[in-house]
């Protein structure tokens, strides 16, 4: 299907890895140009390669920046309008994660969280609503996670961080409407990244039996949903976070059919 995306340009923070790398390759499979950015030289030195090996060279754009440094965000988001002219879906992806007790955290550890998960998306959005203004319009995604409607244990910072990109998603919405900024965001479930392989290391089927669908995600999953929900065809979804977590919010027992237990009466 056309989802009428073809020469926008698309911009991912967090985007040489895991989700972000995902939806980068599925936005320029749909024929739009595409900037990421991260931290690791390594990392989007191989992009590059792989992209470039793919035919896509001329629509990709990859530029080391760290999201917590609002003068690097700039020049990135100068660096992509330079090179592409246009700034059309602005995706906040980039993260950490931290398994912690509240009660043991540090307080460097709560800046590291809020710094990256928070306020770099509270940043960023301005910096690409900045243009966006100008040009007339466009959509800002930001990437939450269902621990922001249930937290688990150990994740206490976490969840918190992402419980107030779900509450950017839903103002910033309401206050770009008049400029024909769209803004949602999306909840994945568990995917297979380098941030999560060591959780998924210790107990998969743990993780798997948490979804209905009864796996982990991939980020093939997750990008066609988001892909579409940034197109021309989704121009009434705004101020919403989709889940896309397998099912995992759906009922509290989800593994009670696949295991065959009976109902307790």
């Amino acid at each position: 299907m056309d989802v009428q995306l073809r020469d926008k340009c698309v911009v991912i923070t967090g985007g040489s890895a895991g989700i972000g790398k995902g939806l980068a390759m599925q936005y320029l499979a749909e024929g739009c140009f595409v900037a990421v950015c991260g931290r690791g030289e390594q990392a989007l030195t191989a992009f590059e390669n792989e992209c470039a090996a793919a035919g896509y060279g001329d629509r990709f754009l990859a530029f080391q920046a760290d999201v917590t440094d609002n003068n690097a965000m700039r020049s990135f988001r100068d660096a992509v309008l330079t090179r592409f002219g246009r700034l059309d879906i602005w995706v906040n992806n980039a993260g950490v994660t931290l398994r912690n007790l509240l009660m043991d955290a540090t307080e460097e550890e709560w800046r590291t969280m809020m710094d990256v998960n928070l306020r770099s998306v509270w940043q960023c959005a301005k910096l690409a609503a900045e243009h966006m203004r100008e040009a007339g319009g466009g959509v800002i995604v930001n990437t939450s996670s269902y621990a922001s409607k249930s937290p688990k244990m150990g994740s206490g910072l976490y969840a918190a961080s992402k419980w107030g990109v779900s509450c950017l998603t839903r103002s910033l919405a309401g206050e770009l409407a008049p400029s024909n900024i769209r803004v949602f965001g999306f909840l994945p479930g568990v995917v297979m990244s380098e941030m999560t392989k060591a959780v998924l290391a210790r107990n998969p089927e743990a993780v798997e039996k948490e979804a209905a669908v009864r796996r982990y995600a991939r980020p093939e999953d997750i990008a066609p949903v988001v892909v579409f929900l940034s197109s021309p065809l989704a121009s009434y979804v705004t101020g919403v976070d989709i889940d896309v977590s397998g099912g995992k919010f759906c009922i509290q027992n989800p593994d009670m059919p696949w295991s065959g237990a009976e109902i307790p009466r």
